[in-house]
């Protein structure tokens, strides 16, 4: 099992996104334990991807990120975007 963080914000650099942001916190998800970050671009792709596959994701390696998936995939199973099969 994995604890996640969401980065919070320093207030200087990194990307900034038209979405709907929070204020204080930033653009990574830092997996507590490992020397680990997700970029926010990456979450958006697996969740991108994950809703393009109408939720049926077969496994991490599905996202087609190599690296992060395997860190995203429980989390959006959890949220409910991805079915169990």
């Amino acid at each position: 099992m994995f604890k996640y963080a969401v980065s919070r914000s320093t207030g200087a650099g990194g990307c900034y996104y038209e979405e709907t942001s929070i204020e204080g916190y930033g653009n990574e998800i830092r997996v507590e334990g490992k020397n680990k970050s997700i970029s926010r671009s990456t979450a958006d792709l697996a969740l991108k991807k994950a809703m393009e596959l109408g939720g049926r994701v077969k496994g991490p390696k599905a996202l087609g990120l190599p690296g992060s998936g395997s860190y995203l995939y429980p989390m959006l199973f959890r949220f409910g975007v991805i079915d169990a099969e």
